[in-house]
């Protein structure tokens, strides 16, 4: 059985998603100071890491 969405763009700016903002950022953070990332994001990782060392880090 086959199942089809259709949404307009109306409806698109208007959707809420449940994941945090935050945590998105938490996890990038901790992606860019562990020195390695997964293929699908190394490419973002390696543009990034050069501008997040002027971030103060807890110690």
């Amino acid at each position: 059985m086959l199942a089809e969405l259709a949404f307009s763009v109306s409806d698109l700016a208007q959707m809420r998603f449940a994941a945090s903002p935050m945590w998105e950022d938490g996890t990038g953070f901790r992606l860019l100071h562990s020195g390695s990332a997964h293929p699908v994001h190394r490419t973002w990782a390696e543009q990034v890491r050069p501008a997040s060392s002027t971030i103060c880090t807890p110690r």
